[in-house]
């Protein structure tokens, strides 16, 4: 098959996926998890949260883009779950209620298809811009749409949302189980079912 042929192919193929060929619909609650990491060798700690309220834009729509573009997430950081409860009231204590603002609010602002294969599996980015200690900052984030699971995985620097205080408060609560290092960076993640009827 010639390069212009191919091209053919996936035109249509990117098509039928974003024009018409289904009616896509979020289905159920979504899941917001993280990885922080601690010591100098970079361990990861994950978790999630387990009250997220999360307003969908619109409730269907003919592609990914249009249903998830303007959706917004609120997270309460009181619910962080690591499935540690001693570490858990550390990082509401001496993290999250350090900051200036409760809470983070996340919004979808965009989504940028890369790939839609013939069995419906679809990559791509997904724009997202997070708001945490009253500082709103853009984070990219892969996605993989694939059996009716959308699953995004990007990270953050808290750097960038002016956290580096409530860092050092949290590595100094911690100063031993972390050995003096907690890093800024963290790896952040969320997924949902999204459920797609095609003709």
């Amino acid at each position: 098959m010639n390069k212009r042929v191919m091209s053919v192919v996936v035109a249509v193929l990117l098509s039928s996926s974003l024009f018409g060929a289904c009616e896509y619909a979020q289905n159920g609650d979504i899941v917001v998890g993280f990885q922080a990491y601690k010591t100098p060798l970079k361990i990861g700690v994950g978790g999630e949260f387990n009250d997220v309220q999360y307003m969908n834009n619109i409730k269907t729509a003919k592609d990914l883009s249009a249903l998830l573009k303007g959706s917004t997430v609120n997270i309460n950081t009181t619910s962080v779950d690591s499935a540690n409860p001693a570490r858990d009231k550390k990082l509401v204590d001496f993290f999250f209620n350090t900051m200036s603002q409760k809470g983070i609010f996340a919004k979808i602002t965009d989504l940028k298809l890369e790939k839609s294969e013939i069995d419906g599996k679809m990559t791509g980015v997904v724009f997202v811009d997070i708001k945490m200690n009253n500082v709103s900052h853009p984070a990219e984030m892969k996605f993989t749409y694939e059996k009716g699971v959308f699953q995004a995985d990007g990270f953050i620097d808290l750097k960038d949302y002016n956290a580096l205080v409530s860092l050092a408060s949290i590595n100094k609560a911690c100063y031993d189980l972390h050995k003096g290092k907690t890093w800024s960076d963290v790896a952040i993640s969320f997924n949902m079912n999204i459920k797609a009827d095609c003709q």
